[in-house]
């Protein structure tokens, strides 16, 4: 479900949200540039988890693996022909992987618990 919604908020923020904020003037402190790389993180983390369905520990190693992959890719920007480095691409990343985790935490405690 969460890979869903996130999938959803990803192309909803890329094709409806960007535009608006660009065409309209507002600054959103960066949202609208971002928004792709944090839903984007959640998405891919989560449609991982489903695919491959791992224990919650080896699952944990998805939100690393995700974030640094991520992080690099956009330095590797900078080195690549029309590449466009954003470095609150590299912020909005780790945020998204921070709630992802918490999110991954919170579903797995409430399974153990019930």
């Amino acid at each position: 479900m969460i890979f869903v919604v996130a999938f959803a908020l990803t192309e909803i923020g890329r094709e409806v949200y960007r535009p608006y904020i660009y065409e309209n003037g507002i600054n959103d402190f960066g949202a609208a540039d971002t928004v792709g790389n944090f839903f984007g993180t959640i998405t891919q983390v989560y449609f991982m988890l489903f695919l491959l369905n791992p224990t919650y520990k080896n699952g944990l190693w998805f939100f690393p693996f995700f974030v640094v992959g991520y992080s690099i890719y956009e330095i590797a920007q900078l080195f690549m022909e029309g590449g466009y480095f954003d470095w609150k691409d590299i912020i909005a990343t780790v945020l998204a992987g921070g709630l992802a985790l918490f999110l991954y935490q919170q579903i797995f405690r409430r399974r153990v618990d019930e």
